[in-house]
């Protein structure tokens, strides 16, 4: 969804919101004076501001690139393998990769602060995109770390052939990834519904 096709609201009020949102404080500001639509953006502006899904999920990749070096490398001198190589290298490239992408997007939605719904809409494109970026990362990388992690522990105890163990590692990722990332989605959904709103709130 790209936020140049959601300016709804006029140009000269932009820069209005804007200030008000820099001083993240509506106090001083005589609310009976905002319109619905103002109190709205002012509030999406505020939620997405303080909401640390940044930091977060920046967290959870280096986690995830941690586990699977760690294991990954246990599983190469237990087993003389270079199989994990392959998600260790891919995991770096990717890391690298999507920050350099994400650095890119966060430099364009500065350059959208002077129509305050174009930037709205693009910061929630950016959040989309960490979402969607750390989903796949999950998705593919975490059953390697799983898999990596069962020969390490469990492999002794319950054996199960290599591919089977694969197949259960990305069962438990999907369902890893429904269990802890739930809200998030929901949070997503509702940020984009209430983005849409407001084409009706003057």
């Amino acid at each position: 969804m790209s936020g140049s096709e959601h300016p709804y609201i006029k140009e000269n009020a932009s820069q209005f919101i804007m200030d008000v949102v820099d001083k993240y404080d509506t106090s001083s500001v005589d609310a009976s004076a905002l319109t619905p639509g103002e109190l709205k953006r002012i509030e999406l502006m505020r939620m997405m501001k303080e909401d640390s899904d940044k930091v977060e999920y920046l967290w959870i990749l280096y986690f995830l690139q941690a586990l699977i070096v760690v294991f990954g490398l246990w599983y190469m001198y237990i087993y003389a393998s270079y199989l994990p190589l392959i998600p260790i290298i891919f995991g770096f490239i990717y890391i690298i990769f999507l920050r350099q992408i994400l650095r890119h997007y966060a430099q364009r939605l500065l350059s959208h602060k002077d129509n305050f719904d174009t930037y709205l809409f693009e910061g929630f494109s950016l959040k989309e995109m960490r979402y969607n970026a750390v989903k796949f990362a999950y998705l593919v990388f975490f059953p390697f770390a799983v898999f990596f992690i069962y020969y390490a522990f469990f492999s002794h105890e319950v054996y199960l052939p290599w591919w089977l163990s694969m197949v259960v590692a990305f069962v438990i990722s999907g369902l890893g990834w429904l269990w802890y990332f739930k809200d998030d989605a929901e949070k997503l959904s509702n940020l984009e519904s209430d983005l849409n709103s407001l084409q009706y709130l003057k």
